[in-house]
């Protein structure tokens, strides 16, 4: 191993011991930073570190997955969400002659919107708004020709009104491609510590993540699945809700106050679990459609009432010429879903 390649390996070892500001429990800061960045991510469910494509914004997914193959390309990205909410990001690759790798870097904004401002007795004297943004500069280099390893560091600024924070974070990635079209994927997601935090506010832990995948494109077929075991750093990623203390019960479709240690472990077990897919039409692939199921979310999102699609997501993408559109679709309830859409223009 070479002097640059075991430099690049120390300090994809050390990053992480510098920058776990906190464990992971309770609130957390800058949430947005969990949101999918690009539409290709949301219709596989929100998590894609194991993804094919040569498209920058994966780089926040897994920095591993940077290649030569994005240089000069760039990605423009909005996500619609609800009441006036919306995220973007513009992510691109670039090298330099004096550099031989490749250098991503990833901006992303959240848009809260604008909020009217009132005083002790409610009468509205103004308006303020709320913004989120990060960001990153990564790169990534070959260990060998079937390991990737890869590194971003990104800096976050949050601006409420008049209270602001900041932080600082860093994703680690590994990817492992077998020599039978299978490939495994690990990556540690912003894992950093807040610089500053809100005026009188105690400070919270980033939303640090280690996810898991495998993916396995099929001989005969042009599909490719994918397994991803999420949030491996936490056991219990349910929401307790105090006032809500019904059990429910992944063998049946009932409801109990009381569930068995199994039941507890299965239901627990798959929430981890995402299961996404993918299918490549044309001679050069250059139609895919994309699907996922994400457990958690489905449970999360359950209504008691009415059935929903919650937990599922599809999408869609194509290529034209040196153009690429992906759109993105992800349920949450009988009525409310998110429409994800992203360009990629070759410079």
């Amino acid at each position: 191993m070479s002097l640059k390649k075991l430099f690049f390996l120390l300090n994809f070892l050390l990053i992480p011991f510098f920058l776990f500001g906190q464990e992971i429990g309770g609130s957390q800061a800058f949430s947005f930073l969990r949101l999918s960045q690009h539409a290709m991510t949301t219709s596989l469910g929100g998590t894609a570190i194991n993804a094919l494509a040569a498209k920058p914004s994966l780089i926040r997914q897994n920095p591993a997955l940077l290649s030569e193959g994005m240089v000069k390309k760039i990605d423009f990205s909005f996500l619609s969400l609800f009441a006036g909410t919306s995220f973007s990001e513009v992510a691109t690759v670039i090298k330099h002659k004096k550099i031989k790798m490749p250098i991503g870097i990833n901006f992303q904004f959240m848009n809260y919107g604008s909020f009217d401002r009132t005083n002790a007795s409610a009468q509205t004297i103004g308006s303020f708004n709320a913004q989120e943004f990060s960001v990153g500069i990564g790169s990534a280099m070959k260990l060998s020709k079937q390991i990737n390893l890869g590194y971003n560091l990104r800096f976050i600024h949050s601006n409420l009104a008049s209270y602001k924070a900041s932080g600082i974070a860093a994703d680690v990635g590994l990817t492992y491609t077998t020599k039978k079209n299978s490939q495994f994927a690990l990556v540690l997601r912003d894992a950093g510590s807040t610089l500053s935090y809100y005026e009188n506010i105690e400070s919270r832990p980033l939303p640090i993540a280690i996810h898991f995948a495998y993916s396995k494109t099929l001989k005969h077929l042009p599909f490719r699945w994918t397994l991803t075991y999420r949030d491996a750093n936490r056991w219990n990623t349910r929401y307790d809700d105090p006032n809500f203390n019904i059990i429910e019960n992944i063998f049946s479709n009932s409801n109990t106050n009381e569930s068995s240690s199994f039941e507890d472990f299965v239901d627990t077990f798959f929430r981890h679990i995402l299961f996404s897919g993918e299918l490549f039409l044309g001679a050069k692939k250059n139609f895919n459609i994309r699907f996922a199921y994400d457990y958690q979310q489905s449970r999360e999102l359950k209504s008691e009432e009415l059935r929903s699609l919650a937990g599922l997501n599809w999408g869609l993408g194509f290529k034209i010429k040196s153009w690429v559109i992906d759109f993105g679709k992800s349920y949450y309830s009988v009525s409310r879903s998110s429409n994800h859409i992203s360009l990629q223009l070759t410079l």
